[in-house]
């Protein structure tokens, strides 16, 4: 079975014709700090998930008080992503009320 990263979903949406016509012109500073900060996160993303497949232990397994680092290091990353996500969020919301 193929699995496709973040990254590969993304790109294949962008490629898509579009559907319908917004009715109004897109912020092209907008769309590209979207896809720019889309790109970034599933760039994150799938690091994460590939460093997580890569280990040798299943998941249920590893233990934070035998492996501190680990889960150190991937609980710095999701928090990294989780404010990726809270500034598009932020650009979104900020974006939409100019409209």
């Amino acid at each position: 079975m193929f699995s496709m990263t973040v990254r590969q979903r993304i790109d294949e949406l962008v490629a898509e014709p579009p559907v319908g016509d917004l009715g109004y012109p897109a912020d092209q500073r907008f769309v590209a700090t979207l896809m720019v900060g889309l790109t970034v996160l599933a760039d994150s993303i799938d690091e994460l998930e590939a460093r997580l497949t890569r280990s040798a232990r299943p998941f249920e397994i590893v233990d934070p008080v035998e492996h501190p680092r680990e889960m150190h290091d991937i609980t710095a990353e999701i928090h990294d992503i989780t404010a990726q996500v809270g500034k598009l969020a932020k650009v979104i919301k900020k974006a939409s009320k100019q409209k």
